[in-house]
């Protein structure tokens, strides 16, 4: 079904990445899935502004 098929609080935002070594194998290959769980909007006028996740402690 198409995602417009659905309300939105049913949809979920994903993420797959994917690695190989050596590069182009699949010999060793990790690949991990995520789910957003917050977003941030940009703002133009302070791109020096950062998510507090991404804060060191």
């Amino acid at each position: 079904m198409p995602p417009e098929a659905f309300a939105r609080d049913q949809l979920t935002r994903l993420i797959t990445l994917t690695t190989c070594n050596p590069e182009f194998s699949a010999r060793e290959r990790l690949i991990v899935h995520g789910v957003l769980t917050t977003q941030y909007p940009k703002i133009a006028e302070h791109p020096e502004l950062r998510p507090p996740e991404l804060e060191e402690r």
